[in-house]
């Protein structure tokens, strides 16, 4: 049986080697492994680069999150603060208005609202 640049892939050469092909032919032919190169792709610097983007695009959230925390946390009553909002209607707020103007309402601001949507897609 000729296998010399025979192309497969991992698992069709996995199940070959107990179907009586020698090792020397399996050693001959052109395995392609998928998950061997999506590991690739994704590990090293490029993993870093990753992880640094997203800690990146996460911080002005978790630090808006983080403070409100401490306004609810530490604040004794709804007085001291006026209004009051949940957080997680104060982080929709912040997300929709884009940063700014959060504490006065809804008013969706559409550039940051889409680079939002679209990053976190």
């Amino acid at each position: 049986m000729q296998v010399i640049d025979c192309k497969v892939d991992r698992y069709t050469r996995e199940y070959m080697g107990s179907s009586g092909v020698s090792k020397g032919q399996l050693m001959d032919m052109v395995v392609t492994d998928d998950i061997a190169r999506l590991r690739m792709q994704f590990s090293g610097l490029r993993m870093w680069g990753h992880i640094i983007s997203l800690l990146v695009f996460c911080a002005p959230y978790s630090c808006f999150l983080l403070q409100q925390w401490f306004v609810a946390k530490f604040y004794k009553t709804p007085q001291e603060i006026g209004d009051t909002l949940t957080i997680s209607e104060a982080f929709f707020r912040y997300i929709l208005n884009g940063g700014a103007g959060w504490q006065e309402g809804r008013s969706p601001n559409w550039y940051p609202l889409m680079l939002f949507c679209h990053a976190a897609l």
